[in-house]
């Protein structure tokens, strides 16, 4: 009876064993309890090297500091290689004796110490348990037993190597679960995507490293229980919330591209999150991955960018080959419109310079929809009020650059610009053989703008189409003026 009750503690100790703990010992404390052995030594089977490795010894604490001085080791750190006909001999026979240490340890362990080691536990025989894993030998138990100790009744060991066997499998299978998770995991860590799983509520049940980052929180840990309404502004949130409730009813998101904000910088996320569903098929949260293309989209509006900057340099070269004077003026609105879409400008103006009455001419203007025209209110500049630092690169064919018109502070440039609600500006002069026949402003009135040095580039080639139309108009205007004087 007493014998029964060990068991069924020993079996309730198993169902409680965690992958943390030693299971090798616990079934070694056991054994000693319930079979009341002087020795019981517990060894795990390498299959690969097929080989013994001691994994928990339960002996007295002399008589195993004496072992290990007669080895010349420690038990623990004996590995004992065999062959196929031990190991067949061991999965064959579950329980068997053995009367001598040198029977068991034969090629291991030289006999005269076998003997030294015997006459020290006072060993009269020994039995071996086998324990059977998925049809594969997991491991053996060796039990010192003495003379006046009768052997455990076979059902006994029987029961106890089964139930040994459940809780070797269960430890072994939840190992293994938990390598692969931890390979999982760290796999997932270093994929460069964000990765994460969350519940009905949009909380984050999982993260990688990458989202973690991404979020600006220093551990995947840090985002458990928290939503993107903990990271994001009110209104971003609320769309992923909103994206996800779709996902939620089993409508995946495929491919979406999303705009976010990482450590102040705004970045492009595709996107991808699919339904997570139970073991019974009810969904019961999201997984979701998405990968970072902005340096992807830049690279695409990049060019995008010159693809138009150079269909606006072949419109304009084809449009102006000698074109009909009448045509010049309409002509010249609609590059500007081209122009300044590419440019995503909102106002153009060409001004010609007349020296006579010292005045710069607004000769044609194009406007984005909803801006008041400049050539309304200032058709005509005089060139007087015009800053001196101004004039003098213009002079030297330089432009004006003003990326915030903040910066001029007085005088008709601070008028025009304030009236205009003009938060940047853009000057190039149109000069021909050192005089200084005009120029194009640009402006931009809903967003300030840098701009780039492509950009200024065909800004100078287009200056130069005007100087050879404004070369032309003189020249055609020139020749009218002679045939009527010989009419």
């Amino acid at each position: 009876m007493i014998l029964l009750l060990k068991l069924n503690q020993f079996s309730n100790d198993l169902s409680s064993i965690q992958l943390e703990d030693n299971l090798e010992a616990v079934i070694s404390k056991w054994l000693t309890d319930i079979t009341g052995a002087g020795v019981t030594i517990f060894a795990g089977y390498n299959h690969e090297d097929q080989s013994f490795s001691v994994q928990h010894v339960e002996m007295d604490s002399e008589a195993a500091h004496e072992v290990d001085r007669i080895i010349g080791m420690q038990l623990k750190d004996i590995d004992a290689h065999i062959d196929d006909s031990k190991y067949l001999e061991s999965t064959s026979r579950f329980i068997s004796t053995r009367k001598t240490l040198s029977e068991i340890a034969t090629g291991i362990i030289p006999a005269e110490i076998c003997t030294k080691i015997d006459t020290t536990l006072g060993t009269d025989r020994y039995m071996l348990l086998s324990y059977i894993v998925e049809g594969k030998l997991y491991g053996i138990s060796l039990l010192g037993l003495q003379e006046d100790q009768p052997d455990p009744s076979r059902e006994l060991l029987e029961t106890f190597i089964n139930t040994a066997s459940v809780s070797l499998r269960r430890m072994k299978d939840g190992k293994q679960l938990a390598s692969e998770r931890t390979l999982l995991r760290t796999l997932i860590d270093l994929l460069p995507e964000l990765v994460y799983i969350k519940d009905k509520e949009s909380r984050f049940l999982a993260a990688n490293l990458a989202c973690a980052n991404y979020m600006g929180a220093n551990l995947p840990e840090d985002l458990i229980g928290k939503t993107d309404a903990d990271f994001h502004p009110g209104e971003m949130a609320q769309l992923f919330r909103s994206e996800e409730i779709q996902v939620l009813n089993g409508i995946p998101l495929i491919n979406k591209e999303e705009k976010g904000i990482f450590k102040g910088s705004q970045k492009i996320l595709l996107t991808n999150k699919v339904p997570f569903h139970n073991i019974d098929g009810n969904i019961i949260g999201l997984v979701g991955a998405s990968h970072d293309i902005t340096d992807l989209k830049l690279t695409e509006m990049s060019l995008q960018y010159h693809l138009k900057l150079q269909g606006l340099l072949m419109n304009m070269a084809t449009a102006f080959i000698n074109p009909p004077v009448a045509d010049i003026k309409s002509m010249m609105h609609v590059s500007l419109g081209e122009l300044a879409e590419v440019l995503e400008a909102d106002r153009i103006v060409i001004w010609n310079n007349d020296f006579h009455e010292n005045v710069a001419k607004a000769e044609n203007e194009w406007t984005r929809d909803g801006i008041n025209p400049l050539i309304n209110v200032f058709d005509r500049i005089d060139m007087k009020l015009v800053p001196g630092w101004i004039l003098d690169a213009h002079l030297r064919g330089e432009p004006v650059i003003l990326a915030n018109t903040d910066s001029v502070s007085d005088g008709i440039l601070h008028h025009m610009f304030e009236s205009s609600g003009t938060k940047s500006f853009v000057a190039v002069p149109m000069n021909y053989n050192g005089e200084f026949l005009g120029h194009a402003s640009i402006g931009w009135i809903r967003k300030s703008h840098n701009l780039k040095e492509e950009e200024l580039q065909i800004l100078k080639v287009f200056t130069l189409m005007l100087v050879n139309i404004n070369l032309r108009e003189k020249a055609d205007a020139a020749l009218q003026k002679s045939e009527e004087k010989f009419r």
